[in-house]
């Protein structure tokens, strides 16, 4: 039997600044803490970030070190000690809405076996990610995203 609803899984290699970012906008969901829970592996960062896990968060929080094996290795431990019946992945810099975590659980709600994928909007930054400049290079114009925002649900068998 599972423990949460969703277990939010987010990878993070040295960057403790925007990882607070996230896991303070985290708190704001409106599902509810008791829905979920939110598994941070840390794969093996040499910066402040480690020092995130003694912080106090009204949700149940797993802090998971490792040595440094990869992002993918990262996110397969957090899917491997999550106690959800969904698993969410998030990276350390996706700053999410009040209520994404509610969206994900609507999402998951008419079928058992399904795929539920949302709209990025990546914010401008000065010096931007190898990602966002990517991502930007290959997207025509950004995609809507608010309170709002839809999720295509894509079933799987």
């Amino acid at each position: 039997m599972n423990e949460f609803e969703v277990s939010l899984i987010i990878p993070t290699y040295n960057r403790k600044s925007s990882l607070e970012q996230v896991l303070q906008v985290i708190s704001s969901q409106t599902c509810g803490v008791e829905a979920f829970e939110v598994i941070v592996v840390d794969d093996g960062s040499t910066d402040d970030t480690p020092q995130l896990a003694s912080n106090s968060y009204p949700y149940c929080m797993n802090y998971i070190r490792q040595e440094n094996k990869g992002a993918a290795e990262a996110r397969n431990r957090g899917a491997r000690e999550a106690r959800g019946r969904i698993l969410q992945f998030l990276d350390d810099d996706i700053q999410i809405n009040s209520g994404f975590l509610e969206a994900v659980l609507q999402g998951h709600a008419l079928e058992e076996r399904v795929i539920v994928v949302g709209n990025l909007q990546i914010p401008p930054r000065e010096n931007p990610t190898v990602f966002q400049q990517v991502y930007e290079a290959n997207t025509a114009s950004p995609p809507p995203i608010g309170e709002g925002e839809e999720f295509v649900r894509i079933p799987y068998t």
